[in-house]
């Protein structure tokens, strides 16, 4: 298993799947800078993947948390983020090539403020416990 973050620490919200990874230590996990061929050969090999994302939407600190299956890939810019890449055109690459986990998983959460700083927003910040225990259910299953 191998818990994945997109974001950048220093814009914000976008930083709530970096500051996640915080709090999985012992974890195996990965930082994702954004660039397709540096997921893809992180994911290769696990059974079971799950991904965490800051995302646009209208009510910041809401969680979704989607499968493989579930993921608005129709409509990738239900899933946008601030990343180089589209998340779910870089997923779809990973299935396509077969390095895409069994088990995948990706945790979305809303997102209200993108701009330069550390720290999430409030909306965001409380949210995060949540997420948390959310995800170590996921992971204990």
């Amino acid at each position: 298993m191998i818990l994945v973050a997109a974001g950048n620490r220093f814009r914000r919200d976008d930083g709530v799947g970096p500051r996640l990874l915080d709090l999985f230590p012992t974890q195996e996990r990965f930082h994702w800078p954004g660039d397709p061929l540096s997921l893809l050969s992180r994911l290769e090999g696990h059974e079971q993947a799950i991904m965490v994302d800051a995302v646009q939407g209208d009510t910041p600190g809401q969680i979704h948390r989607w499968t493989w299956d579930e993921i608005p890939k129709e409509k990738p810019e239900a899933v946008t983020s601030s990343h180089r890449g589209p998340v779910v055109e870089t997923l779809k690459l990973a299935e396509a090539s077969g390095k895409l986990p069994p088990h995948f998983l990706l945790y979305a959460v809303e997102a209200s403020d993108y701009s330069w700083g550390e720290g999430l927003s409030a909306s965001v910040e409380a949210a995060l416990a949540s997420l948390e225990k959310r995800i170590r259910q996921d992971i204990e299953r």
